[in-house]
């Protein structure tokens, strides 16, 4: 494999050489940085992601060699500035779709855990903020889920796919009609999502909730609204095993959707 790389840089020039292997490398490397899980395994390490960016794009070098080629010689300054960025962001925006469904998990987490009332800052969230008990919990289970069925591999047979819906050679988007109703509508059914997974505990919490209140109204004196906090966190403890089981098969059920991200970019684009 390297040395086909090494064959097809020899036979261009020193410009051309520069545009195979970046064209090969901005992709995988947008999707390390958009997908969630790579978020989690890699933390902020941008050497560990170029190096693993190189190596899944070795392929792509040997493959678009012919087309950059043709690109260096042909293009103007101005389309070979834009092709970085667009090559970059088409990998990231790969990685975000892949990883709605694993949002969907995390924010179901968030919402049991503002439910259940924890306040504790949690642990810091690679994107941004800090996560708490349940949305670090529901995104392990994601996680394991996703990888023991190869969707780790199946994410980048979807890249090396994604070069035939969108070649390098192919400048600017062409999006379809409704392709920004269509992204509205992914968001709201992850939304709807997280909200179908958080549900069976929250019902039990509320239900949980509700029977303190009244014990709290029929007899002030003991103080029993006192113990909400304790209850329902009692309880989404006791549930935990069922919960556990409840995320997996959830994720099971999920992981084919986190694997249409490239269907979902053909719905976008003309």
């Amino acid at each position: 494999m390297t040395e086909a790389l090494f064959d097809a840089l020899i036979a261009v020039n020193v410009e051309a050489m520069y545009l195979i292997i970046a064209l090969g490398l901005l992709r995988p490397l947008g999707l390390l940085f958009g997908f969630v899980a790579f978020s989690w395994g890699l933390g902020n390490s941008t050497t560990l992601r170029a190096s693993i960016a190189f190596a899944i794009g070795i392929p792509l070098m040997i493959a678009n060699a012919p087309a950059a080629s043709t690109l260096a010689a042909d293009a103007s300054t101005f389309e070979l500035a834009i092709l970085a960025p667009k090559e970059f962001a088409l990998g990231y925006g790969l990685g975000i779709f892949a990883s709605l469904p694993f949002l969907a998990l995390q924010y179901a987490g968030a919402i049991t855990d503002s439910y259940r009332g924890e306040s504790d800052s949690g642990i810091q969230d690679p994107a941004g903020g800090s996560l708490q008990t349940y949305s670090v919990f529901y995104l392990v289970i994601g996680f394991f889920v996703f990888v023991s069925m190869g969707g780790m591999w199946q994410l980048i047979s979807m890249l090396y796919d994604s070069f035939l819906v969108w070649p390098i050679d192919r400048l600017y988007p062409a999006l379809t009609e409704g392709a920004g109703r269509g992204v509205l509508r992914l968001l709201d059914d992850t939304l709807k999502q997280a909200a179908i997974i958080a549900l069976p505990l929250l019902i039990c919490l509320m239900a949980i909730e509700f029977v303190i209140i009244v014990s709290a109204k029929l007899g002030k004196k003991f103080g029993t609204y006192d113990l909400v906090f304790l209850s329902k966190n009692f309880a989404a403890i006791l549930c935990l095993p069922l919960i556990a089981i409840l995320i997996q098969r959830s994720s099971v059920a999920l992981t084919p959707d986190a694997l249409d991200a490239l269907p979902i970019f053909e719905t976008l684009l003309k």
